[in-house]
């Protein structure tokens, strides 16, 4: 970070005697991200907001306006729904002041963080807190200490690069043992609530990919098979997911059958038996296929007539 001319510092002094006077409308800023989630000695939201909400109403120059929480969102990339919420009231002047807990639950991106600390904040006005850290723009001598912030930024950006890959490499260990990893079951299948890790049969919606396979093998296209689902009434995968209660978004509660999501069915080996993933980004020779992890939907040559021809 850019160091402080002295011109500047006297203008910054300035600027805080005048400043002394005012009441900052603070918003209480927190994040929980997806690698904490679910430990139970994580640093929770709630724990989060209840430092940060004893410090602000501590204070007379802080009057609470306003609390976003990112829940499940990594430090990593700032485009947070919250975040970016909580930006635009920042602009449209509801809020002038920024309260976290410590710098790297604000973000662990070392240049965009030090972004918003050296020029975003203050060329908006906007005063910013770090409990934990110490650190507030809008006392001088804090503000003083840039080597020290740039330092802790640096850190827990490299923290973050030196988790995920650890995450990775853990994840792709769990895919070649044939543990389920995903967040949801393949349609037909359920999690079993023993093992989450480990597939069964969902009675409910295996009957239904029965069916897409053998109009598949009568001769029906991709197409005409997601009318007759349609037309029958079918929930499709996403609908199922959101009727079950097992998402909540509310663009899964229109959703129809499509080719595509046929197709999907048609060229997925879970349906054999097979835990297959890792397909982000690779080609199809490139999955984790492990066989003969789970009760199997579909006869395997039935699955590879299909499959071949759908391709």
């Amino acid at each position: 970070m850019a160091r402080k001319s002295r011109r500047n510092a006297n203008e910054l002094i300035n600027d805080n005697c005048e400043q002394d006077r005012r009441t900052f409308k603070t918003a209480i800023y927190a994040r929980l991200s997806i690698e904490d989630s679910g430990k139970r000695n994580s640093d929770t939201i709630e724990n989060q907001v209840r430092l940060v909400r004893q410090f602000v109403e501590g204070r007379r120059d802080l009057r609470l306006c306003a609390v976003y929480q990112d829940n499940g969102y990594s430090g990593t990339s700032f485009d947070r729904p919250k975040f970016n919420e909580m930006m635009k009231d920042v602009r449209s002047g509801e809020i002038d002041c920024i309260a976290v807990k410590d710098l790297s639950r604000f973000g662990r991106s070392y240049i965009e963080a030090g972004d918003y600390l050296e020029k975003v904040f203050p060329f908006l006005g906007t005063r910013f807190i770090s409990v934990n850290d110490g650190y507030d723009n809008h006392d001088y001598s804090c503000s003083l200490d840039c080597l020290a912030i740039s330092l802790r930024c640096l850190i827990s950006d490299v923290y973050a690069k030196d988790i995920s890959k650890k995450i990775r490499a853990a994840l792709r260990t769990k895919q070649q043992r044939g543990e389920f990893i995903g967040g949801f079951a393949a349609f037909g299948y359920l999690k079993s609530q023993a093992d989450k890790h480990r597939l069964i049969v969902n009675a409910e919606t295996a009957p239904i990919v029965k069916d897409i396979f053998r109009w598949k093998l009568e001769g029906l296209s991709n197409a005409a098979i997601a009318r007759r689902l349609n037309g029958l009434g079918v929930l499709s995968p996403g609908r199922y997911l959101y009727r079950r209660g097992f998402v909540q978004s509310g663009r899964y509660a229109s959703c129809v059958w499509r080719p595509e999501t046929v197709k999907d069915i048609l060229t997925n080996p879970v349906y054999t038996g097979c835990v297959s993933q890792g397909k982000r980004g690779r080609s199809q020779d490139e999955w984790i296929n492990v066989p003969g992890m789970h009760e199997a939907i579909v006869d395997k040559a039935d699955f590879e007539a299909v499959s071949a021809y759908v391709r």
